[in-house]
């Protein structure tokens, strides 16, 4: 009954210790998991170590140790006082997502009125029976019980009457997989400016019109915290390369040389501090519980530095400004050997861990955690001669007319983009900008839409309280032709017809 029929099917299987076949099928000690909490009401990402507790309910916090071990899409329940975690049964998902059944009934609800009275059982008498160990299913049969309306409920209202008691005293969840929807949808509910506001159908639709997928080259420019080069490299699942590169213009030799400047001036200044936070960040990455082979080919760098590697490999000189900067980038990049006061998810001041607890707290995790690295200096030069074949810009807060001007020559012939923007101004501008250059062909500015349904039987309606709205931002997307004209195996009459395509239309 949900709004994605993936996610409905993912909650209606119960996965048995008999069907687990390999290690990546069971949470390992150190992974992340994402918590389906109560049908999709709610959406937990979590880390399971001994030390990690989540508050499922208002009683307190729990232990995410019983996790452990588990398959994924085994259904749990939190204990009455909320600091326990037990496995439940298949009569509890049964409840959660409904078993509506059509039935000939001649029964309605035009007589029904809810005025509070018709429960007999009070909020002591409920508290009551939570204190005295009662289970989720026998709550709810003394609900029911004890409802003077339930029976003269459609069928379709008693279910439903069901799962909002099942909702609203016992709490319930699902142990799902990480993956680029659920962790998409998990951002956008709690904290979507960290993301952007990119939601789920967006990002889908991004990654199509920019053509991700195996075998290809990926260059991806955000600001969404790695959710983007997550959601890449997930497409491209080991074969192929993905290089995140930020949207700044710093360069390690523009950093030395300003340091250098202000040293003479008897300031003190640290460089590589600079350098690591002008670095993309790839705080969600390491959400998706990557093996080696994903992220052996995924790096990531400034855009000044691919850009000074370009240059030296076409023998052109080129100069490098400060970057049209139109709002604040958040930390948290991730860098070895690097940074100074922060923690590892980038939030400066917190209490750095001593060596022998960061020495148990490895010993602990038995999965080795594998992440996207710096590019050096050599693979840089290596990624700007190869060029890439797919760019996909999610960088909101910076102009995308020059964002896709500088990233142009960086893209092999007949490259796809998509560029990602909640604003249609800047993309229709954008648009002009490479019509009128003639840089790119077949382009096309779509805008996304999003509405939840009801899917039931003789019951599917779409959902009158839109939570996020009907927008969900625009997509410019087309193939990039700069590189096509200035190739020197086109013959006159390609150069010809490309031209004439790149005009546009009256």
């Amino acid at each position: 009954s949900r709004r994605l029929a993936s996610r409905s099917g993912q909650r209606s299987i119960v996965l048995s210790r008999a069907m687990v076949s390999a290690e990546g099928d069971v949470v390992c000690e150190g992974d992340h998991v994402v918590l389906d909490v109560n049908n999709g009401e709610r959406l937990v990402v979590t880390q399971v170590t001994r030390k990690t507790k989540v508050k499922l309910s208002k009683r307190g916090y729990a232990s995410v140790m019983p996790l452990l071990g588990k398959a994924y899409g085994t259904i749990f329940e939190v204990s009455v006082d909320g600091k326990c975690l037990e496995v439940g049964t298949e009569e509890t998902l049964s409840v959660l997502n409904g078993s509506f059944k059509i039935k000939s009934t001649e029964r309605n609800n035009a007589k029904l009125v809810d005025d509070g009275t018709a429960q007999k059982l009070g909020h002591e008498d409920i508290e009551r029976m939570k204190a005295q160990g009662v289970k989720s299913g026998e709550l709810i049969d003394k609900l029911v019980a004890n409802s003077a309306t339930f029976q003269d409920k459609t069928e379709f209202s008693q279910e439903k009457y069901k799962r909002k008691k099942q909702k609203k005293h016992c709490v319930a969840f699902v142990l799902c997989r990480p993956c680029a929807q659920l962790l998409c949808e998990a951002y956008f509910n709690k904290s979507p400016e960290r993301i952007r506001g990119l939601r789920v159908d967006t990002l889908s639709l991004l990654l199509s019109l920019a053509n991700v997928a195996a075998r290809e080259h990926v260059l991806v420019v955000e600001e969404c915290a790695g959710l983007v080069m997550g959601s890449v490299l997930e497409r491209l699942g080991g074969h192929g390369h993905c290089h995140s590169a930020s949207p700044h213009l710093d360069t390690r030799a523009k950093m030395e040389a300003l340091a250098q400047n202000v040293l003479e001036s008897g300031q003190r200044v640290s460089w590589r501090k600079r350098m690591q936070q002008v670095q993309p960040s790839t705080d969600i990455v390491k959400f998706f519980n990557f093996e080696e082979n994903i992220t052996a080919n995924a790096t990531y760098g400034t855009l000044g530095e691919l850009l000074e590697a370009n240059g030296r490999a076409e023998g052109v000189t080129i100069e490098i400004g400060d970057g049209d900067k139109g709002g604040a980038r958040e930390a948290g990049a991730e860098d070895e050997g690097e940074g100074e006061g922060e923690d590892e998810g980038g939030r400066p001041g917190k209490k750095q861990k001593t060596w022998r607890e960061q020495r148990d707290e490895a010993g602990r995790q038995t999965k080795r955690k594998h992440l996207p690295k710096r590019a050096t200096g050599k693979r840089t030069q290596e990624l700007a001669q190869s060029k890439f074949t797919s760019l996909v810009l999610a960088a909101p807060s910076y102009n995308p007319e020059t964002l896709v001007d500088r990233c142009l020559s960086l893209l092999s012939p007949s490259a796809t983009f998509a560029i990602y923007s909640p604003w249609l101004q800047p993309l229709v501008d954008c648009k002009l900008f490479l019509h009128r250059n003639k840089l790119a062909l077949r382009m096309q500015l779509c805008e996304c839409f999003w509405r939840e349904h009801q899917v039931l039987p003789e019951r599917t309606h779409p959902q009158m309280n839109m939570t996020t709205g009907p927008t969900g931002g625009y997509i410019l997307a087309g193939v990039a032709s700069d590189a096509v004209l200035g190739h020197g195996g086109c013959s006159d009459l390609e150069k010809t017809a490309i031209s004439r395509a790149a005009e546009p239309k009256s």
